[in-house]
């Protein structure tokens, strides 16, 4: 029987790292034999495999998500799509959770005013006063968390993601450049331009249309 999935998304520092751990340890051992399915990438995913396929995965099909907004996840291109694509999904399905925890003494106003994070903010129906929380304050704002169906946004995006792997990078990298998308060298570079560019087009609610048109063009370029 499948188990409720919580996604965390985070970037860490190393002086944030044992708060990580103890919340990645407090959902996977919450009330016993009840502890949620939890996903965490340094936790989840090995040498070799291919990461950014299951991320997006893990992103499209959890039933929770809690953000960890320290100084570097602000920073982070990586947080800031899966925060934006998550808040995203939480306007068409109420019963998602977004838990946002914020480290480093972020305020509001930090997050507000970060390009991505300010569709978490504006979710009308989540009292938006981020704070420090504590591993129990996250679950017990997780307590009555159901198994959500699966998305069809989700596998829409898988798919999208799967077919850009085709194309070849330099007709991505000028995608990603009409779309001022954020990109970090990888070793596969490929599968990283298509997840981005797949991201990056679905991320910001109202101009998905705006960014899926600006996909083709550069596609149509080459």
């Amino acid at each position: 029987m499948r188990r409720p999935k919580v996604f965390i998304s985070h970037s860490t520092s190393p002086a944030n790292k044992p708060f990580l751990d103890q919340v990645y340890a407090a959902l996977k051992q919450h009330d016993g034999g009840n502890s949620f399915d939890v996903f965490l990438d340094r936790k989840e995913i090995t040498t070799g495999e291919e990461w950014h396929q299951k991320i997006l995965k893990n992103l499209c099909t959890c039933d929770a998500v809690v953000i960890l907004l320290s100084k570097k996840a602000l920073a982070s291109h990586w947080v800031k799509q899966e925060a934006a694509f998550s808040a995203m999904r939480r306007y068409g399905d109420l019963a998602l959770k977004l838990v946002v925890v914020t480290l480093d003494k972020v305020t509001a106003q930090q997050i507000q005013a970060c390009p991505y994070l300010g569709g978490v903010a504006r979710l009308h129906d989540i009292q938006f006063q981020p704070k420090h929380k504590t591993p129990e304050e996250i679950i017990e704002e997780l307590a009555d968390l159901t198994i959500r169906p699966y998305s069809p946004l989700g596998d829409l995006l898988l798919k999208m993601s799967e077919t850009l792997e085709y194309i070849k990078p330099a007709t991505l990298e000028r995608a990603i450049r009409l779309l001022d998308c954020n990109c970090v060298a990888t070793l596969n570079w490929n599968t990283h331009l298509a997840h981005t560019l797949a991201l990056s087009v679905a991320s910001e609610q109202y101009k998905a249309l705006e960014n899926l048109s600006a996909l083709m063009k550069g596609i149509g370029q080459s």
